[in-house]
């Protein structure tokens, strides 16, 4: 018999396993590809540390948690997957276009778009944990760091491996496929659960309903 603990806690491990990974693939053999292509190491170095603008941006603005507020945790998360599926797919098949300058352009656009799916794969997991383990959130959360940390070792692994046997948009698929089975993983498995930072909300909004009832009793009472 499955418990919502049973199948719950490795879902979303297994989902912050995946999110590494999609994020760390090409560390491993980026460079090599882009030397390749004549590419200068300052060019594809430019494109590695683009992905912290996307992740600025999300950071400012605050988008993760405008979505949060709106919508229920296992959508946030499977679209997140499913983003990080397209992404990987243009990243790795963008390299066989011969025009070098449409590669790194291209290269250098999806790196930031990788680091505005980064900062909700790092946000959107506390909240859920927060929302649906409570009393255990130390060692979820913990969990869920091992699979990130996992996560990077695998895909510079495994990525280095596919890359030298396959190719460097064989390398991306896998990572797509990885993440086509998270966000799957995710829909079907993880609860339908209002994210906690609203049920936060809906807390304030309460006291602050409170409050108001409080105050207009305490103006008939006077007036009594």
């Amino acid at each position: 018999c499955f418990t919502l603990t049973s199948v719950t806690i490795p879902a979303i491990v297994f989902w912050a396993h995946v999110s590494s990974i999609c994020c760390s693939i090409r560390y491993g053999f980026l460079a090599d590809a882009f030397a390749r292509k004549n590419v200068p190491g300052k060019v594809y170095g430019l494109i590695g540390t683009s992905v912290f603008a996307g992740f600025a941006f999300m950071f400012v603005f605050q988008i993760p948690e405008k979505l949060m507020r709106k919508w229920n945790s296992r959508i946030i998360m499977t679209s997140v997957m499913l983003a990080w599926t397209i992404a990987a797919l243009i990243t790795g098949f963008v390299y066989l276009i011969p025009n070098t300058t449409i590669v790194i352009i291209v290269s250098f656009v999806m790196r930031i778009i990788q680091g505005l799916l980064a900062y909700p794969s790092t946000l959107v997991p506390v909240d859920f944990i927060n929302a649906n383990f409570p009393d255990e959130f130390d060692m979820v959360n913990g969990l869920v760091n091992m699979g990130y940390f996992s996560g990077h070792g695998m895909a510079e692994v495994v990525g280095c491996i596919i890359y030298d046997h396959f190719g460097y948009e064989i390398a991306y698929t896998f990572s797509a496929i990885m993440a086509l089975v998270a966000a799957a993983a995710a829909f079907f498995i993880l609860p339908k659960s209002k994210t906690f930072l609203s049920t936060q909300d809906d807390i304030s909004d309460d006291e602050q309903i409170l409050k108001g009832i409080g105050s207009k009793k305490t103006k008939l009472t006077y007036f009594l």
